[in-house]
């Protein structure tokens, strides 16, 4: 979550990432397939080369081979290293230790096993027509990917690793991972109820100097790469932004629910801007290109609801208030033909409060709403960028009630890909009213700074609440809630010893911007894939700004 998110400085980090495979993929398509790394020789000319020809194309294709091989040992070998680093460590660096070997080191040395075949039918081969044979199935491209793919994962690995060692890193990662790991554990029991293994893995958090947070899908299958600004700390009004992201984990990593949601809502739509009609007088335009749009935003908002109850709404008009700038929360806006995937924040603010309300909270959200009013009154007009240029008005009503009816769809369906079960059936998923009588009696004890005995998210909420209530004591509330999420990782030292970074210097923001990078390599080398970030099945932007 960002309190003031710059969408036009995130469009030019994603076009420059895309801008640099495209340069790559125009370069290998140039020579004949050279990668960035170097050669990948397809052979030119007539089938039959001459045994000078075919001594080249055989050098080429060799090294080649030899040369992803080596990166694919080099990583496998920095994996180990890693792996050996974590021995004996207990706790959740657990799931660290064995994501690496499994997502790692063994597909690594698999890599280098295939490669070593290869090679060994490269020499082997007597003539062109044997070796282009080899090149032709891709193996020094997909070898590129993969060898790609494999170091960002074990360079991730790494950062998690090495976060664990810095007092104050491991602090911020430590209550990343406790949060997200309870907020996803209602979902976790859930899915075991039914008998398969959604959900099971825990999120591993990693921190970056980048400023706004993001849930990364696929990077590593299984569990979900929480990035966590190194800045949050104490402002636990942006830590309202993880039960958000965690609604993107549900959407990313059940694709039978994310097709079923988009068959049961009509969400096919293409998510266009409004265009100008031909005579300039009107726009084309229709609401199913809106929630084709914002769907995955709005439902990743409900979930923050759901598990946090009025701390969510809370958090979210804290980071979202303008009151600066109060057109802002009322304007949606567009990348080129496309809208983009966050709804204007005065309409998620509205749908937040009419989600707690159906849950049965009465005071709570109608105060939070009269404090967001009084920043930014009551508009009554969305306000829509039109294509080519230009910008138009909608009634806010009209869009806020056809929303409502989205939401309250997908509250109450009894979705088939759960049994049957609609999301509120699901036990411990909702903090309801009830529930939230535990988050009421810690807030007072977290302002005078007394550690309390609470899941995870409960101490969030609270919080989230003090923090909210009694801005003055943000210290002590920061010191008790940090001590009472941790707490509950008695007994998990601190990685110690023997873990380094072994994938070059890190630069403020680059882990975030290599994972853009990575995304946009993939959807452009294997169009079709599961996605590696969250919003990606719609090519939108890497930037969370929940």
């Amino acid at each position: 979550m960002s309190r003031s998110s710059d969408d036009w400085e995130t469009y030019l980090k994603v076009a420059g990432a895309l801008a640099w495979v495209l340069l790559q993929i125009a370069g290998s398509l140039k020579k004949k397939r050279r990668g960035p790394d170097g050669p990948v020789p397809t052979p030119e000319g007539p089938a039959e080369l001459d045994a000078e020809g075919v001594a080249r194309f055989r050098a080429a294709l060799e090294e080649a081979i030899v040369r992803f091989g080596g990166q694919a040992r080099d990583t496998a070998d920095r994996a180990d290293r890693l792996i050996a680093g974590l021995e004996g460590v207990s706790g959740p660096v657990e799931v660290l230790r064995r994501a690496a070997r499994i997502h790692v080191a063994e597909p690594a040395r698999a890599l280098v096993d295939t490669l070593e075949a290869l090679l060994a039918e490269a020499r082997a081969a007597r003539g062109a027509a044997e070796l282009r044979g080899i090149d032709d199935r891709g193996a020094s491209l997909r070898a590129h990917e993969t060898v790609a793919a494999l170091t960002l994962r074990q360079r991730v690995l790494a950062l998690a690793a090495e976060s664990r060692t810095d007092p104050e890193q491991a602090a911020l990662v430590g209550d990343a991972d406790a949060i997200a790991d309870d907020l996803l554990s209602p979902l976790r029991t859930f899915a075991a109820e039914q008998q398969n293994h959604r959900f099971r893995e825990r999120p591993i958090c990693v921190p970056s100097a980048d400023h706004d947070e993001s849930v990364w899908l696929g990077l590593l299958p299984g569990h979900p790469v929480v990035v966590v600004p190194a800045g949050l700390g104490g402002d636990w009004a942006r830590w309202g932004s993880l039960p958000h992201e965690i609604g993107h984990v549900v959407h990313g990593q059940f694709p039978a629910y994310a097709r079923e949601a988009e068959q049961v809502l009509g969400l096919g739509a293409a998510p266009r801007a409004p265009v100008a009609t031909e005579d300039g007088q009107g726009v084309d335009f229709s609401l199913d290109q809106l929630w084709s749009a914002w769907f995955a935003e709005m439902q990743a908002d409900a979930f923050a609801a759901l598990l946090l109850g009025p701390a969510a709404l809370r958090s979210f008009v804290a980071c979202f208030a303008r009151p600066d700038a109060p057109e802002t929360t009322i304007t949606a806006t567009a990348r080129g033909p496309w809208l983009t995937p966050h709804p204007p924040a005065h309409l998620r603010i509205l749908w937040m409060v009419w989600l707690l309300e159906r849950m049965s909270y009465e005071r709570e959200p109608r105060e939070l709403l009269a404090s967001w009013t009084r920043l930014h009154g009551e508009p009554d007009r969305v306000v829509f960028p039109v294509v080519p240029g230009g910008r138009v008005d909608a009634p806010l009503g009209t869009i806020y009630e056809s929303g409502v009816a989205l939401l309250e769809a997908w509250y109450g369906h009894p979705w088939l890909c759960f049994d049957g079960h609609a999301f509120s059936d699901i036990s411990g998923l909702e903090m309801t009213p009830g529930a939230w009588g535990r988050v009421r009696r810690n807030v007072p004890l977290l302002t005078r700074g007394v550690t309390v005995r609470d899941a995870p998210r409960f101490v969030l909420a609270a919080a989230i609440e003090a923090a909210g209530q009694v801005p003055a004591a943000a210290a002590l509330i920061s010191r008790a809630a940090q001590a009472s999420i941790r707490g509950l990782e008695a007994g998990a030292p601190a990685v110690v010893g023997g873990v380094q970074v072994e994938a070059g210097p890190a630069r403020p923001g680059s882990l975030v911007d290599d994972l853009k990078a990575a995304l946009v390599l993939r959807e452009v080398l294997a169009p079709g894939r599961s996605s590696l970030r969250r919003g990606a099945v719609t090519g939108r932007s890497a930037r969370s700004r929940c």
